[in-house]
């Protein structure tokens, strides 16, 4: 199969709301056959996800309220939202203020499919937990943050990459084109040619 007919698949495939394993799999194909390297390893970090190493784009870090569920001193299970405007601690306050999405695509629409109550469980590194006990005294914690975001994530993808394919398509039509006018300009340089010859 061609680009030019991956592309058009994949359009379709945005528009219509196919899965995004389906959708990264055909942009991945395309990054590749159209030589677009910043593309394909952007594709390839959405397919597999972000190592702690890597820098994630700024689209992948999520502002979100982020609750805390817990078994209270009583044994009672409370549920209560992380004010981060009451840490000091920045690295921290910046950990529950923000959710850095790591996962690849397919895990974050995992993620948002089968949340609960307009909520998804995030892994919070360890070392932010004892503030979250100097605030809320307890032990145990699942923290979730709001569910919107990981749509609006995917949806803000979606867009970029048909973005993208519309203007591969265009620049495809361009060329067409462009190929198109130096042909008729091509024929009516030897038509002149022969009537000239003709003349003379």
């Amino acid at each position: 199969m061609d680009s030019k007919k991956i592309v058009n698949s994949l359009i379709d495939d945005i528009a219509n709301g196919a899965a995004i394993s389906q959708i990264l799999l055909k942009a991945r194909i395309i990054a590749y056959n159209v030589g677009d390297e910043k593309f394909s390893k952007l594709i390839k970090n959405e397919q597999q996800g972000y190592s702690p190493n890597d820098d994630i784009p700024d689209y992948r870090k999520l502002k979100s309220m982020v609750k805390a569920t817990f078994a209270n001193s009583w044994g009672n299970i409370q549920t209560v939202d992380v004010h981060s405007e009451m840490i000091e601690d920045k690295r921290i306050k910046d950990l529950l203020t923000f959710v850095y999405v790591k996962d690849s695509l397919v895990q974050v629409e995992a993620m948002y499919n089968n949340a609960e109550s307009g909520m998804v469980r995030v892994q919070v590194p360890v070392f932010a937990y004892p503030t979250i006990k100097s605030l809320y005294d307890s032990d145990g914690y699942e923290v979730h943050s709001q569910k919107n975001p990981y749509c609006q994530l995917l949806k803000f993808l979606r867009l970029n990459y048909l973005t993208y394919f519309f203007s591969l398509t265009i620049s495809w039509i361009g060329a067409w084109i462009w190929l198109l006018i130096q042909t008729r300009i091509r024929q009516r340089q030897l038509l002149t040619m022969y009537i000239m010859s003709k003349l003379l």
